[in-house]
């Protein structure tokens, strides 16, 4: 399914009503409900480009799988532990998943995943998941580390109120930019989607011109999305507000230094984005 894009929306809707629509008519149709086990969702779309769903999308799409017995698995594993204010990102959407898949910031650095379930599902067979690099008891360890210090240091609130200031720093210092198109997000999981200045069409040269020039002034991004042209700031929670503005003032500086022809195609010819 096309994930929920209130900046391009699915047929002009921001709602996501449209969408929904879309997926109950398959429902009904060629891909019938009784034949879906599951329905995965990302809270926030992370490689795709940072797409924060519109309110309540989440909640009625749930609604929408309980009425024909489609479980929601929710892949938490980029946008997930404390990265958007909340510990978990599906509570800002007022709903609750079946299935939580967990990874990448539960080890501190180190492999070690996790799916998170009701016993009637997980409770499937006697160790019926365990292969050779399973149950590593220092992945394990570290992970436990890892959700006490995001508890002990409160580092749930610290995104969502540093976040907070890195959007609306960034906000500031690009208002005078159309070629910044959106800025969406939350806590520190925010995108910056980079479109021609004319239009709406996305602008994949400059996002990769952007995230060069930045390295080159100390700062790192990434490009995500389905057409490369979305900056990426997802920064290590312990960022400080100071960090923050400092942050947002090199991203605006490495927007205008690639628009005003300061990275040459040589220099990027290299990085060919998703």
């Amino acid at each position: 399914m096309p994930y929920p894009d209130p900046f391009r929306p699915l047929e002009g809707d921001a709602s996501g009503a449209a969408l929904l629509a879309h997926i109950e008519h398959l429902l009904t149709t060629t891909c019938p409900g009784e034949d879906v086990g599951c329905f995965f969702i990302e809270p926030i779309q992370a490689d795709g480009g940072l797409i924060v769903p519109p309110p309540t999308f989440l909640k009625r799409l749930a609604e929408i799988c309980e009425r024909y017995g489609i479980l929601t698995v929710c892949d938490e594993v980029k946008v997930g532990l404390a990265r958007t204010g909340r510990l978990h990102c599906f509570e800002h959407e007022d709903f609750m998943p079946d299935i939580v898949v967990l990874g990448k910031g539960l080890g501190g650095g180190l492999p070690i995943s996790a799916v998170i379930g009701p016993a009637e599902i997980m409770d499937h067979t006697t160790a019926f998941s365990m292969q050779t690099l399973h149950g590593n008891p220092v992945c394990a360890t570290a992970a436990l580390a890892v959700l006490s210090a995001i508890e002990d240091n409160g580092l749930a609130a610290r995104a969502q109120s540093v976040g907070d200031v890195l959007m609306a720093e960034i906000a500031s210092a690009t208002a005078h930019l159309p070629q910044v198109g959106d800025i969406r997000g939350r806590g520190l999981a925010i995108g910056v989607e980079l479109i021609a200045a004319d239009s709406n069409a996305v602008d994949a040269d400059l996002a990769r011109k952007t995230v060069f020039r930045a390295w080159q002034l100390d700062a790192v991004f990434y490009y995500v999305g389905m057409h490369s042209n979305v900056l990426e700031l997802t920064p290590p929670l312990i960022l400080s507000e100071a960090e923050a503005k400092r942050g947002a003032a090199i991203l605006a500086q490495a927007v205008e230094d690639a628009l005003a022809g300061r990275v040459s195609d040589a220099e990027v010819v290299r990085f060919a984005g998703w």
